[in-house]
């Protein structure tokens, strides 16, 4: 089966999907998951590229905030016999920092780039909306877990504290290397912004406190 065959097969797929729409109503993440895993049955692989010859931000006075504007080179490849097509993608975002406006514009791209591409219907449905609604969920809950972690190394920190006022320094040293404020060292460790950051000080903080414990 040639690349361009395996591509009508999904998307034939899809218009089956769209034509049950009265027996059964799909979302939008239904479809995308249906898309992938025909990806995959078909031995199809998708991958993607920034092209930063063609990709620019800048800060916009009037807005009061930075705009990214880019373009990804989207590739399908069949395993099969190594056939590829490329496409073009244009992705935008805007944000208060360089970083948030990149973010807002990779967001939700390769789900976008498989809803249109494919042609699933989106009547009554807003694909932006709905990838930046499950992104802002998914932030809330990396937000609230943070903040467990962080009341969870405080307990701990102050536990040991009480029990030995000693380890004060080595305490701090260790969150030092962990936590930046204004671009230096700080043993302030309700300044970590990242989960990531903040699970790998926990791990540390518990060998540090904890030498014995496997």
């Amino acid at each position: 089966m040639s690349l361009y065959e395996k591509l009508n097969e999904i998307k034939t797929e899809v218009w089956k999907m769209a034509a049950s729409q009265r027996e059964q109503k799909y979302s939008l993440p239904e479809y995308i998951r249906r898309i992938n895993r025909k990806l995959v049955d078909l031995g199809l692989t998708l991958t993607w590229d920034l092209d930063v010859d063609r990709s620019q931000s800048g800060y916009d006075p009037d807005d009061k905030q930075w705009q990214y504007d880019g373009v990804i080179l989207f590739t399908i490849t069949s395993a099969e016999d190594g056939d590829y097509i490329d496409c073009n993608w244009f992705i935008s975002g805007a944000g208060m920092t360089q970083a948030e406006a990149f973010k807002y514009a990779m967001l939700g791209a390769k789900e976008l780039f498989l809803l249109y591409f494919f042609d699933v219907p989106q009547k009554e449905l807003d694909p932006v909306a709905m990838i930046r609604s499950d992104y802002e969920e998914r932030e809330k809950l990396r937000a609230k877990k943070l903040k467990t972690i962080l009341d969870q190394i405080h307990l701990e920190i102050q536990q040991a504290l009480f029990e030995n006022p000693e380890m004060r320094k080595p305490i701090d040293d260790l969150v030092s290397q962990y936590v930046r404020v204004r671009g230096k060292p700080s043993p302030t460790y309700y300044a970590i912004e990242t989960l990531e950051v903040a699970e790998a000080l926990q791990a540390a903080l518990g060998k540090l406190l904890h030498p014995d414990v496997v």
